[in-house]
């Protein structure tokens, strides 16, 4: 009755919310809130995961009507 995909990286890992400052990497987006307001908006979640030094995984559900 779901629909479940994760995303999953090996990279440094980040806290959501937080700002880089690192030349190489884009901060200040909507992208996170965006994808968690969009699958609201279906009856769908959104899951971040991030410790530091232990990557990302990014997990989505949507439920799939019948």
């Amino acid at each position: 009755d779901t629909l479940e995909l994760a995303v999953k990286d090996e990279g440094r890992g980040f806290q959501p919310g937080d700002r880089d400052p690192s030349p190489d990497r884009v901060s200040g987006g909507n992208g996170l809130e965006n994808m968690r307001r969009r699958l609201d908006q279906v009856g769908g979640t959104c899951e971040i995961h991030s410790p530091a030094g232990q990557g990302t995984e990014v997990v989505f559900r949507i439920p799939i009507a019948h």
